[in-house]
């Protein structure tokens, strides 16, 4: 006798009572091929194994903690569950985020009516928009690993949601500045733009907390700009001609920190710091770097003196040579903590500054 034929049976109501499940959800099961019967009775009732018990655990327990029916077909079908389960946990910290938002709302209600007598619904309607935008904004997880999303749930615990509507309300009015300033052809360099490029600096600044993992996130974010909701490029992202003047804004405010007159005069001449050219170059080393860093790789080695060469090629493409801008570059990179467009991770600005030490040696 084999071994499903000593299990015993039992007819769908005396298994789902066992199982703590309702009839109707077994039959749906079935009709999805989740949890199919062992066999029928002779009169064409379903009929359950008790080795069936272990597959509606697991079916119960992966519903219980979010994943959709048709998700757990696939994941008991040899899914990779561990990448599922980390996805599924970053999913309910953010639902947890915006729980907590929900409840610090009805707090707020709560001392209002306490305090007034009265709701002001208008300010309630704001929290409300706030939470609702956090909530809107779950298509962006894909642009942030696993140490972004980790701090990116922490910081969101302090997220009240005054805080997210103040950050909310901050970003129009700076987007309706930019987009004024560039109809009235003001010039990036002067204070009205200065003023503007520094705003958008510290609400980027809001947001990440100076943490590179978040930055490099939010330039994954940026870079995919053409494909973010259509609403959501609304609320947030320049017109064409209010881009080209914020590009050009910001990088009158970056050249004039960190290079002097002299710099400043000799970097007019080059392609600039800004040049498609010049970003894509820097773009592409930093990916290297940041995958040598992890390959363990030696600075010293024939990858970090290539890597190297590489850094040395861009310096002097921007540069010309010239000394006082390559001071201004060494400035930008010993402030890059409080620069928040530079993304390079702890373990790569520590791999970088090795090989170019060994490449000084040689």
């Amino acid at each position: 006798m084999n071994q499903e034929a000593k299990q015993e049976l039992y007819r769908a109501g005396e298994f789902a009572s066992r199982a703590g499940v309702s009839v109707r959800a077994l039959h749906h099961y079935d009709r999805l091929g989740l949890l199919k019967p062992g066999g029928r009775t002779a009169a064409g009732y379903r009929l359950y194994h008790s080795g069936d018990f272990a597959r509606l655990q697991q079916i119960v327990t992966l519903k219980f903690i979010g994943f959709p029916l048709r998700e757990i077909k696939r994941l008991l079908a040899g899914a990779d569950l561990a990448a599922a389960l980390q996805l599924q946990a970053r999913t309910l910290e953010q639902k947890r985020g915006q729980l907590d938002q929900a409840v610090a709302a009805i707090t707020k209600a709560q001392r209002v009516l306490a305090a007034r007598g009265r709701l002001d619904w208008r300010v309630f309607t704001t929290i409300i928009e706030a939470i609702q935008m956090q909530t809107n904004n779950d298509w962006t997880k894909k642009y942030y690993d696993d140490e972004a999303q980790k701090l990116l749930a922490e910081r969101r615990q302090h997220w009240t949601p005054e805080f997210q509507a103040r950050i909310q309300k901050q970003w129009a009015r700076l987007l309706q500045d930019i987009e004024q300033a560039a109809e009235k052809e003001i010039d990036p360099g002067s204070r009205t733009g200065q003023s503007i490029a520094r705003r958008h600096g510290k609400l980027i600044e809001a947001f990440t907390g100076g943490h590179m993992a978040i930055r490099r996130g939010l330039a994954k974010q940026w870079e995919d700009r053409t494909n973010w909701p259509p609403e959501f490029q609304k609320r947030v992202m320049p017109t064409e001609r209010g881009g080209a003047f914020l590009k050009a804004a910001l990088s009158t405010h970056w050249t004039g920190k960190y290079f002097d007159a002299r710099a400043r005069k000799a970097l007019a001449k080059g392609p600039g710091l800004t040049s498609p050219e010049v970003q894509a170059h820097w773009k592409k080393l930093r990916e290297d770097v940041e995958k040598a860093a992890r390959e363990k790789a030696d600075p010293a080695g024939p990858k970090g003196r290539a890597l190297a060469r590489r850094h040395a090629e861009i310096v002097q493409q921007v540069s010309g040579g010239d000394q006082s801008v390559i001071r201004g570059l060494k400035r930008i990179w010993e402030d890059r903590r409080n620069n928040p467009h530079e993304t390079l991770s702890d373990a790569g600005a520590k791999f970088l500054e090795a090989m170019l030490k060994a490449a000084a040696k040689n």
